[in-house]
């Protein structure tokens, strides 16, 4: 088998480049985004709230990018809030530009294996409420 028919993987490495943000000269690189990882974030992420800012919103705010880039604690205490919250936005905000381009990508995969197979739009959309053979009315 060739190799542009096999897909290879790494449990290691990610297909897309990590999101990274530094402080003070030191780069972090967020973690690669697996099932398990993207279940704690979102536990993590549904008791954050920046706009309340109680104690546990706050709390869950610092564990969730220690949890994301592996950064100690101790680095973060050094950082005032606003500036944990603005790498939080950072995450989100890449985190949406990477799922697009992954889903452009998907979208464009999906588009070339149609047009090799000889696949193509149809010329006239069926409507959804038509009445098919054997349809009880």
């Amino acid at each position: 088998m060739s190799d542009n028919k096999r897909l290879k993987l790494s449990t290691k490495e990610s297909l897309y480049d990590p999101i990274e943000i530094e402080v003070d000269e030191q780069l972090y690189r967020s973690r690669k985004l697996t099932h398990d990882i993207r279940k704690k974030i979102g536990e993590l992420n549904k008791k954050v709230s920046v706009v309340t800012g109680s104690e546990e919103s706050i709390e869950a705010l610092y564990r969730l990018v220690e949890f994301i880039f592996k950064i100690k604690r101790e680095v973060l205490e050094k950082l005032e809030q606003s500036e944990v919250e603005e790498i939080y936005f950072h995450f989100n905000k890449r985190f949406v530009e990477v799922e697009k381009e992954r889903m452009e990508i998907i979208k464009k995969t999906f588009e070339k294996a149609a047009q090799i197979k000889g696949g193509k739009e149809p010329k006239e959309k069926i409507p959804k409420n038509r009445k098919r053979p054997g349809d009880k009315a």
